[in-house]
């Protein structure tokens, strides 16, 4: 509610940060408007420090139009000259904007074409556990899947939601299977309880997984342990992965980050939307969304080309290097929020060499 912003401002008050980084998703305040506001009641008290406003996906904003009567009329007496009903006083008043690819980008210029010079697209880093394959990594997966060395494992990682594709692959998969040249899919994730349709849509997809006749096919892996050494050793077991997006890959997927870093080959989706840097990598096939055909030909392809995925893996690695690096990211985030950030980064250093040994 409107008196959450002041709660918050005074804290913040009461705080004197030197700098605040607001990481805002609109469906995390219900579409409430109140957090937008949040300059001009900083502004009200006083607090100077430097506002970055990160922002998770500008799809998901603010719309005071669907709030309670009282609620709206608080908004329209908040409103300001350079306030939008999206994002209210972020665009205008943030320092600096932090987006995770072009098209979020793209969204917020949309609502505010002013706001181009303070916008940096910082790109998410792989969000599970990372090590180096010595050898061993990759057995003790195959082991834990009941697989040999020889064959191929096609990989899917992440939750499994509507707009992912999830629905295009498994038809790929059963075209396929009837041409006889299926090979073993291998789903890393679960359901994510989106309103409690998570559940729903997975149970939709185990279920139409039988009906195409894949049961054999297809091994669900459920939810796992970010930081867990077994979801090291699945990743090293899978030879490349297969990521439908049914709206183009681009940048802020952190499956993409995660997949990238193990240096594994990926095919996933153009669109018009899309994040060239991915299809130019050398390291990812795209194929357009919702294409059965096209994907099952771009999967049938690369699982029988170990040449070709081999030079995929290099280039993956490099692109997860410039990309999706951690202490990139962290420099980059402290130079937005104007910080020295030398601690902070001889940490991220310290953290990737344990990491990859």
């Amino acid at each position: 509610d409107w008196m959450g912003r002041k709660r918050l401002a005074d804290r913040i008050k009461d705080t004197a940060p030197d700098a605040i980084i607001l990481m805002y998703l609109g469906a995390m305040f219900d579409s409430h408007p109140m957090i937008t506001y949040l300059p001009e009641a900083l502004r009200q008290r006083g607090i100077k420090a430097r506002l970055v406003t990160r922002f998770e996906n500008p799809l998901s904003h603010a719309d005071p139009f669907r709030q309670p009567f009282v609620s709206r009329i608080k908004w329209k007496l908040s409103k300001t000259d350079d306030s939008t009903p999206e994002f209210g006083q972020l665009l205008a008043r943030s320092d600096a904007i932090i987006s995770l690819c072009n098209y979020h980008r793209a969204v917020l210029l949309d609502a505010d074409p002013s706001a181009a010079d303070k916008i940096e697209i910082i790109p998410p880093p792989c969000n599970i556990r990372f090590e180096q394959d010595r050898g061993d990594l990759r057995l003790a997966g195959r082991r834990n899947l009941g697989a040999s060395e020889e064959e191929v494992l096609i990989g899917y990682l992440g939750y499994v939601y509507a707009n992912k594709g999830f629905d295009t692959l498994l038809y790929s998969l059963h075209e396929l299977l009837e041409g006889g040249k299926l090979r073993r899919l291998v789903v890393l994730g679960g359901a994510v309880d989106l309103v409690g349709k998570g559940e729903d849509y997975l149970g939709r997809m185990q279920s139409l997984s039988r009906e195409l006749g894949l049961e054999d096919y297809v091994t669900w892996t459920g939810s796992f342990d970010p930081n867990s050494a077994r979801i090291v050793e699945l990743m090293h077991a899978i030879d490349f992965f297969v990521l439908p997006f049914d709206n183009g890959v681009h940048l802020n997927n952190s499956s993409v980050s995660s997949v990238m870093t193990y240096g594994k080959p990926l095919v996933t989706t153009s669109s018009r939307h899309a994040d060239l840097a991915i299809g130019e990598s050398g390291a990812a096939i795209l194929v357009e969304p919702k294409s059965v055909s096209e994907l099952a030909t771009a999967i049938g392809e690369l699982a029988t080309n170990k040449g070709k995925r081999a030079e995929m893996q290099v280039a993956a690695r490099e692109f997860a290097a410039t990309h999706f690096s951690w202490p990139a990211c962290i420099d980059a985030t402290l130079a937005c929020l104007d910080i020295d950030g030398r601690r902070l980064r001889e940490g991220a250093d310290t953290h990737s060499r344990a990491m990859t040994g």
